[in-house]
């Protein structure tokens, strides 16, 4: 291969090209690693990069393997000498390149999915707390508007036992109720009996909406039913007085009350939610990227630990080529 100016490996580019090609891989590899944000937008570069130079590699490493056996074929002095050290190059290059190779790989591997244990883990538990958060300021919420309820519907009971008069009744209870929703107790009060029969209604503004019977049954066993309307921010409570009394008595009075929500508390909930969801959203996206740009980057390593051993076996055939030049001065 190397005793004939037709065989030589002169017009193949030099060893300092190929180191040259290896190291700017390497670079671009070591920088990415440094910088992960780089690799969702840059991986393709490098991965390009990589198998362009493999084929030009893969390209003259086939030119020169076919040279030498030609040249050994026709009994070319030094040839056997440098096919039989070729033969070894595989032990020498290729064996420790691919070791370190799958090491690499597996240990990135690792690495990888016990970040992702990691952050997993911290994620369920944040989650866990934020929603505990969440559940706990909906009870303190909860809490205060049914107690409320309870003390009104306790007034309003206590002042409906010294309604006597059956024809006033309802005019009077009208009057009453009407007077607490101006007083902002609520921004509106229904009253039925046992019957569903209205007693007296009153509201303040259009805004409190009440949502129909049919669709909050009133069990017999259920104490009182509370909801809220974010679109309307309001918050309505269905209260019967045997909630108060704890009898299961036939003639009870129900009452539906509406609450306007606090608009600090509302807007803390809602802060409080939206985080939720957003934290929920990057752990979706964490995973999605991760796993993205662990194979992008795992493609990069591989082209370029395949680029090494490529430009590895060049630099040795073009060492192999100056090794043997003098051999063939010397047999001219």
């Amino acid at each position: 291969m190397i005793f004939k100016q037709d065989f030589s490996l002169k017009k193949t580019p030099n060893k300092w090209f190929w180191s040259a090609v290896f190291l700017i891989s390497l670079g671009g590899l070591s920088y990415m690693g440094l910088n992960p944000h780089l690799i969702e937008d840059w991986w393709w570069v490098l991965a390009s990069y990589n198998l362009t130079m493999c084929l030009v590699a893969g390209y003259y490493i086939f030119c020169a393997v076919s040279k030498l056996k030609k040249s050994n074929k026709e009994g070319v002095i030094g040839t056997q000498f440098t096919w039989s050290f070729v033969k070894i190059i595989p032990l020498l290059v290729i064996v420790p390149v691919l070791s370190f190779y799958l090491f690499s790989f597996q240990t990135i591997q690792d690495n990888v999915d016990r970040s992702k244990h990691v952050y997993s883990n911290f994620n369920k538990k944040f989650i866990s707390q934020v929603d505990n958060l969440y559940e706990g300021v909906q009870g303190v919420r909860n809490d205060r508007y049914n107690d409320f309820s309870k003390v009104l519907l306790q007034q309003i009971i206590g002042y409906s036992e010294f309604q006597k008069d059956p024809e006033t009744y309802k005019n009077n209870m009208q009057v009453f109720i009407q007077g607490l929703v101006e007083k902002k107790y609520a921004c509106s009060i229904v009253l039925t009996n046992e019957k569903e029969e209205f007693i007296a209604k009153a509201s303040q503004n259009e805004t409190c909406s009440l949502e129909e019977d049919e669709q909050q049954p009133m069990a017999a066993q259920q104490p009182f039913v509370a909801f809220e309307d974010e679109e309307n921010k309001t918050y309505q409570v269905n209260m019967t007085a045997r909630y108060l009394s704890r009898k299961a008595t036939k003639k009870f009075m129900k009452m539906t009350a509406v609450y306007a929500t606090d608009p600090h508390l509302l807007r803390f909930l809602g802060q409080v939610k939206n985080f939720t969801k957003f934290v929920k959203s990057v752990e979706y996206s964490f995973s999605v990227n991760t796993s993205l740009t662990q194979k992008n980057f795992l493609l990069d390593f591989s082209s370029t630990v395949l680029l090494t051993i490529l430009s590895v076996l060049l630099i040795v055939f073009k060492m192999i080529d100056q090794l043997m030049r003098p051999m063939h001065n010397l047999s001219i």
